[in-house]
This record gives structure tokens, sequence and C-alpha cells, in this order.
């Protein structure tokens, strides 16, 4: 299979039963989630927060690829203390897990109490790993830099 139509083929990877969605731009494979849109009620607060995670493999004309992996983080709070907004960005590689539970309501699903949110990056990694791996491709050991700045 030529990159194109490793590209073309890797849009199958969509379905409605997916939390995630499968993208290709230019010579990239992009996977996005947005795995926490939630409004959380503490006694003195309220926090609103939004997450996402965007995994990239970028293909190589000799059969392999790069791995990079982004993540966003919005955070705004309205309480006692006034209010207050956190924005936070990543870009590199990582491997993130995370558990969050608390009271309030989950915008993805519309549910109201207590809001149990898990998320661990190598679930949405591992459909398009294992697609490249079924098309031949192998995943680049280039160093962090090289592949952050596309060298």
């Amino acid at each position: 299979m030529n990159i194109q139509e490793v590209l073309k083929g890797a849009l199958a990877l969509n379905g409605e039963d997916k939390k995630y969605s499968v993208a290709v731009e230019d010579d990239e494979i992009i996977t996005t989630v947005k795995w926490m849109d939630a409004v959380f009620f503490a006694p003195d607060s309220v926090t609103d927060e939004v997450r996402q995670f965007k995994f990239i493999a970028k293909l190589n004309d000799n059969n392999t690829w790069l791995e990079i992996d982004e993540s966003k983080s919005v955070k705004k709070c309205a309480g006692m203390g006034g209010l207050s907004m956190n924005y936070s960005s990543f870009k590199g590689k990582e491997i993130s897990f995370n558990k969050t539970i608390g009271i309030g309501k989950n915008r993805e699903d519309g549910s109201v109490g207590i809001i149990k949110i898990e998320f661990n990056s190598e679930e949405y990694k591992k459909p398009v790993s294992e697609y490249l791996a079924s098309c031949g491709y192998k995943k680049t050991n280039k160093g962090f830099f090289a592949s952050l700045f596309g060298k």
C-alpha cells in the first residue's frame, strides 16, 4: 500500500460507537478525543472543565511513522475567592492516565450527579498503531525533538 492508500484507509477507524474521531491531513493520521466536558459543583465553587487529547501519526516514505501527542485543558472556576481561568497545553510524547470523580454535570452524556470520568491515552493510540502495523508500518525511533519539530 502506498501512503495515500494507508491514509484513506485510516478513515475506516471512525464509527458512531467511537469516543474519538480520526481525520487525515497531509501525511498525518490525527485521532482527536474530547475526554472531559463537565461542570463540577463544590460547596464554595463551580468549575467548568474541558480536556482534549490528540494523537498524531506522521507517515514517512520508508514505511515508518512518528508519534506526536497533544493535550489541552481549559478550567474556569467561580467561587468565594473570585473568578479564575487556567489553560494548559502539551505537545510531545506522553502516556496519560486520569480518573476524575466529582458532583456535577457531564456535558458529554447529559448525566447529573456523581460523575466518573476515566481517560487512558493508550486507548486512543492503539487503533491507529494496530492499523499502521497491519499496513506494514513501524514506529520510528527518532529522537523527541526530531519528531516534535519534524526534522
